[in-house]
């Protein structure tokens, strides 16, 4: 089930404080195994067609970014060259982003609210500090957002009238 989330005064604020709410510039992370999972800065470049795809959508192709946000590191998609993340019920979105490169030994397989398979993709590059970080797609009216699973097991992303949340989704797993 999705459950579509949206607040008009937190758009407002967001809107308002615009330049506060963007997160630092991302940094190119130490990747555990970057034979197999690679990223690059690359806000607002072209995003070359060689890139990674998390599925197509309405006849155009789905890239996973990911944004620095306080301590932590969050995955979403881009749209209109920003980097869409969920979060607070809204979607917030960063113009200072990394775009996934490649994916070897991944793909998404179908998963359920805290029914995920053991095989998940931890994407905090090896962050100790942090909780290990999901990454999950739902598919939605056509359109595929890609984000991260909470604290309470649903995949929650931003989407451009506000942020989904749901307890059906496909999550990223790593494969020999």
């Amino acid at each position: 089930m999705i459950f579509r989330s949206n607040s008009f005064v937190k758009k407002v604020a967001l809107s308002l404080c615009g330049a506060a709410m963007l997160a630092a510039p991302a940094k190119a992370l130490q990747l555990i195994d970057p034979e197999n999972i690679q990223w690059i800065y690359l806000a607002g470049k072209a995003v070359p067609d060689s890139l990674y795809s998390a599925g197509e959508d309405k006849d155009k192709v789905v890239r996973v970014c990911r944004v620095r946000h306080r301590k932590d590191h969050e995955i979403g998609y881009l749209q209109d060259s920003l980097c869409q993340i969920g979060g607070d019920g809204m979607s917030r979105p960063y113009s200072e982003y990394e775009v996934m490169v490649f994916a070897r030994k991944t793909e998404w397989v179908p998963a359920k609210r805290k029914q995920l398979p053991p095989n998940g993709q931890d994407m905090s590059a090896g962050n100790k500090k942090i909780s290990p970080l999901y990454m999950c797609r739902i598919h939605y009216e056509g359109d595929i957002a890609v984000g991260t699973i909470n604290d309470k097991g649903y995949c929650i992303t931003g989407y451009s009238t506000g942020e989904l949340k749901s307890d059906e989704f496909d999550l990223f797993v790593s494969v020999k």
